[in-house]
């Protein structure tokens, strides 16, 4: 039976060959769709690599396989191996127990059948392939063409893998917000870029993505010392829409989850502690007379927000003494700030006024609202007076 698989696989190479004019092509034929591939990358260029179905035939296969080698094992889960020293198929399998606590179960699961040489290739029927919600985290298309095609020839190819690549998202109305280019060259060296739009933008139409990818390939070339003749071109978008708004949730949520979890339990702001004082006030009970007044209700902020700026004062003031210079001004209360700030007179039954919001006086119609303000605040700040202070060196 070996012997048959193997002749059939040969005859197909020469096929393949023949079809494309002298392109070569490796391949691997085992029990599963993982170890095939593994072994159609052991004999490349223009070999075959068989496998056999038993048990035995399997493990001495993957057992000195370095872990990267395993298709669905990427840059970040070796890293995260490499670390705990799993570097092989076998120390994989014989750090099974450190793996499951690593990861999670899904992965977990992965790894380990990976080491025993056991791919699931089967699919569950209740999943939509269609769906980029399904776990699905990139589309993309590739070509693989005889070296020493001309540069237009090689843009050609571009803008037609491009075109199929739209169409497919298209069809399966997937937006993208990072493109990503692979040149394989002719010595098998492979070149790969990528450009993530700006925030909130996401492509999908050809108009769009084939000068992204037209620029990129210009880049590679013009970056690459040598030869630059292509034989493999791949186009591939990711981080779709659905993907950053569930990202962009998350971290809202992780926001929200945050500024809950950082104020006590026990914690009332200044001004719901005014309004509950003025509601607790020594005014006699009355049954039918509501909670509070509207009067009690106006009035309660502007107390609060006064004891916030004295609050305050205290604090800037103890910082100043902290730092025992005679020359540092400390900042007045309100009470003191009242004379410096001109008060004016009550204004007249019926007339409006406004409210400084620094000294918390009245201030009638016909005064210069802003002469006012910048009196009070030149008096209040001791920045103004800090920044004529001379620094000795």
């Amino acid at each position: 039976v070996a012997k048959a698989a193997s002749d059939v696989v040969e005859e197909m190479r020469a096929r393949v060959q023949d079809a494309t004019g002298g392109l070569t092509c490796s391949a691997g034929f085992a029990p599963n769709f993982m170890l095939a591939k593994i072994a159609s990358d052991r004999n490349k260029p223009n070999g075959q690599l068989f496998v056999g179905p038993s048990n035995k035939d399997i493990l001495s296969f993957v057992r000195d396989l370095p872990v990267r080698k395993v298709p669905g094992i990427g840059r970040v889960m070796e890293k995260i191996l490499n670390a705990f020293q799993i570097r092989t198929v076998q120390r994989l399998f014989e750090e099974r127990a450190l793996v499951k606590f690593l990861f999670k179960p899904a992965s977990a699961g992965f790894l380990l059948r990976a080491s025993l040489g056991w791919s699931d290739t089967e699919k569950s029927s209740d999943q939509d392939e269609e769906s980029p919600s399904s776990g699905q985290k990139g589309i993309g298309h590739e070509r693989t063409f005889q070296p020493g095609k001309s540069w237009d020839e090689v843009n050609s190819k571009l803008e037609d893998i491009t075109h199929l690549l739209a169409k497919d998202m298209k069809r399966k109305d997937i937006w993208a917000r990072t493109v990503t280019l692979k040149v394989k060259l002719h010595t098998f060296d492979i070149l790969s870029k990528s450009k993530s739009m700006p925030r909130g933008v996401f492509v999908q139409s050809a108009l769009d993505i084939v000068p992204v990818v037209s620029k990129m390939i210009v880049d590679l070339k013009r970056q690459h010392k040598g030869s630059f003749s292509v034989r493999l071109l791949g186009v591939r978008c990711s981080n779709f829409r659905e993907d950053d708004d569930k990202a962009d949730i998350a971290s809202q949520q992780r926001i929200q989850k945050f500024l809950c979890k950082s104020s006590p339990k026990n914690f009332t702001s200044p001004v719901t502690k005014s309004i509950k004082k003025a509601n607790q006030s020594n005014s006699p009970y009355q049954p039918n007379a509501p909670k509070s007044s509207p009067d009690i209700a106006m009035s309660a902020p502007d107390d609060s927000l006064s004891n916030l700026r004295e609050v305050k004062r205290s604090i800037v003031n103890s910082i100043i003494a902290a730092t025992n210079d005679p020359e540092l001004p400390t900042i007045p209360s309100r009470q003191s700030c009242v004379p410096l700030c001109r008060k004016s007179p009550p204004p007249p039954p019926g007339e409006q006024s406004l409210r400084c919001p620094i000294c918390d006086e009245e201030i009638p119609n016909g005064t210069d609202v802003n002469q006012h303000i910048d009196f009070c605040m030149a008096r209040q700040s001791p920045s103004s007076q800090l920044s004529t202070k001379k620094v000795q060196c």
